[in-house]
């Protein structure tokens, strides 16, 4: 079809030319021989037919452009995509999509967060306020707790065996409570790569607070948290950061002072976004045989 209308413009563009041509002959021949004005008014005419002739074949040309790129677009939007476009277009729609899901998500998170933090800014300023909590809830999350670090534990323990290349349960060892331990021993990178993997621990290792973990384990630490911190840091340090340091290879003293890193990153989240500031204090230590000091109650946020 482009084709054709370019034969058609340059034919009508030959056919204007020639047109023009003749015209200027047929008025040349017309001069009469007895005057100069009568010749210079046919002079006049002959550049004006040309003129005419000049406008006539550009908006002849102009006119086959313009149907011949209206027959391209028009068999542009005739063509129908391949399988591969529109595979692209489905993609790039996905990723558009979850872009902006993740900005809406973002949003929302720090609109909770900073809900959360004027909630508990006002129930510190106003103790009366903070609901009762009673004995048998707060030993109810603290079993909990503990049965999900030595879920964690055996995960830990799993995985961390798991790389060594051992499967066999012979070549697992067992402490003094019964729990199982690690006698492969790992290098410092591959026992903190299995802390991060531990979904117990990833949402307080996470660069940007959550708040609302997905992990229901996480939740029970961060309920425990508020209701005695000390304890639920020792709880952690026994079944998890022990098997941890247990783990490490001998001759490996950044590996150990990276998991001591590691626990205070956790106890500082769980400070600033959980318990009050007062249980700062309250650490593990790096041999998992206590804590260290902390304010009487500083990290009990329930009443009763």
């Amino acid at each position: 079809a482009a084709a054709s209308a370019s034969n058609a413009a340059m034919s009508a563009a030959i056919a204007a030319v020639e047109g023009s041509r003749q015209c200027t002959q047929a008025l040349s021949g017309e001069k009469a021989p007895g005057g100069d004005a009568e010749g210079e008014d046919n002079n006049g005419d002959s550049k004006g037919g040309k003129d005419k002739a000049e406008d006539a074949e550009n908006a002849e040309a102009k006119k086959a452009d313009d149907e011949a790129e209206g027959e391209a677009e028009t068999d542009e939007k005739r063509r129908k995509p391949s399988p591969e476009e529109v595979a692209a277009n489905a993609a790039k729609r996905l990723v558009a999509q979850r872009h902006n899901n993740h900005k809406v998500l973002q949003r929302l998170n720090a609109e909770i967060l900073g809900h959360q933090k004027n909630v508990r800014e006002f129930l510190q300023a106003n103790r009366q306020l903070i609901p009762e909590v009673s004995n048998e809830s707060k030993q109810k999350v603290a079993g909990l707790l503990q049965a999900y670090a030595k879920e964690a534990r055996t995960e830990l323990v799993g995985s961390l065996q798991r790389g060594s290349g051992s499967r066999s349960p012979a070549a697992d060892g067992t402490s003094a409570d019964g729990s199982e331990t690690v006698t492969a021993k790992r290098s410092g990178d591959e026992v903190l790569a299995r802390l991060h993997a531990l979904p117990m621990l990833v949402p307080f290792l996470q660069p940007q607070n959550l708040a609302i973990p997905v992990c229901v384990k996480a939740r029970i630490v961060k309920m425990a948290a508020l209701h005695d911190l000390p304890f639920t840091m020792k709880v952690l340090d026994e079944h998890i950061f022990s098997v941890a340091r247990g783990a490490l290879s001998e001759g490996e003293p950044e590996g150990l002072s990276t998991i001591v890193k590691l626990q205070e990153q956790i106890r500082m989240e769980l400070c600033s976004n959980v318990a009050e500031e007062a249980a700062a204090d309250s650490m593990p230590t790096a041999a998992g045989n206590g804590t260290k000091g902390c304010p009487p109650g500083a990290a009990s946020q329930g009443r009763g």
